[in-house]
């Protein structure tokens, strides 16, 4: 996931997520949450929630997320795609762009959609157009993209910046639309046939089939398992960071293990503090 000047993140941000458990570790209002959000923003289907704020709503704000797909899919609408690419942009003269990037190995081809709106009072938003690109243009603007995930050099990003989101920007409506024939020729598969692959970009069904295999947990709100306090009057910061961390690495060996009951009790038991609670899924053995 990359994102810049949304919510909490000023400067340019890419993060790298392998396979496994993964932990935000960071005082309260560092962005645990608000990373979590960006990631809920770019996958969600429903572009009429809230609206994330920017960090500096004088320039524009953006975040985008890839989404590998197993090539052992079972979702019949990701048969012959390899990554989801979707992402957000905020702009300054209030406008909210959702893009979505389909990519496929076979072939090297994309196709991106982009549907965008204005936004008006109490963070309404109104659809203003929307297009899917052709193969050409496709395939330029998914070079651009898949590079800022690879390197995130101050050059890229300037890159990225000046002829991806600008071209999209600046284009708008404009830009070339892909048509049945290429649609028939690189999209339909098995039982997806031009009509299908159009309704499902139109309802953006390939988010809600990203969204129907995610799972995720809320933040724990207390001082404790994974998070403290930054006011001035806590002393020993570094050492609430070192514990903290202590505690994620017993966390990941619970969530990756088999543990005997007598052991999870004393583990769960070093965790919990005050009102905090835990969940885990404990087997008897």
């Amino acid at each position: 996931m990359l994102f810049k000047n949304f919510i909490h993140f000023k400067e340019f941000q890419l993060l790298t997520f392998e396979n496994g458990s993964h932990f935000f570790i960071g005082a309260n209002s560092s962005g645990k949450t608000s990373a979590l959000e960006i990631i809920r923003r770019c996958m969600s289907s429903d572009i009429n929630t809230s609206i994330s704020s920017s960090y500096d709503e004088n320039k524009n704000a953006y975040a985008f997320c890839k989404f590998d797909v197993p090539s052992s899919t079972r979702i019949e609408n990701f048969k012959n795609i390899s990554s989801v690419y979707s992402g957000v942009v905020k702009t300054t003269d209030k406008s909210y762009v959702k893009i979505i990037c389909l990519k496929k190995q076979k072939f090297q081809r994309s196709v991106i959609k982009v549907i965008a709106h204005t936004i008006g009072d109490n963070d309404k938003l109104t659809e203003i157009y929307q297009v899917t690109t052709n193969a050409e243009t496709s395939k330029k603007l998914t070079e651009i993209l898949t590079s800022i995930f690879s390197s995130s050099t101050t050059n890229n990003q300037t890159y990225f910046e000046q002829n991806f989101i600008k071209i999209i920007l600046g284009s708008g409506e404009k830009l070339p639309s892909i048509t049945d024939e290429e649609i028939k020729r690189y999209w339909t598969e098995g039982n997806i046939t031009v009509r299908k692959f159009k309704k499902n970009l139109a309802c953006m069904q390939f988010l809600k089939d990203i969204e129907s295999t995610y799972v995720a947990t809320m933040a724990m709100r207390a001082i404790g398992p994974l998070q403290w306090t930054k006011s001035d009057k806590i002393q020993n910061k570094d050492e609430n960071y070192r514990e903290t961390c202590e505690k994620a690495e017993i966390l990941k060996e619970l969530m990756t293990i088999t543990v005997k009951k007598k052991k999870s009790v004393y583990l769960v038991s070093s965790l919990i503090h005050f009102n905090t609670c835990l969940l885990l899924c404990l087997q008897d053995l």
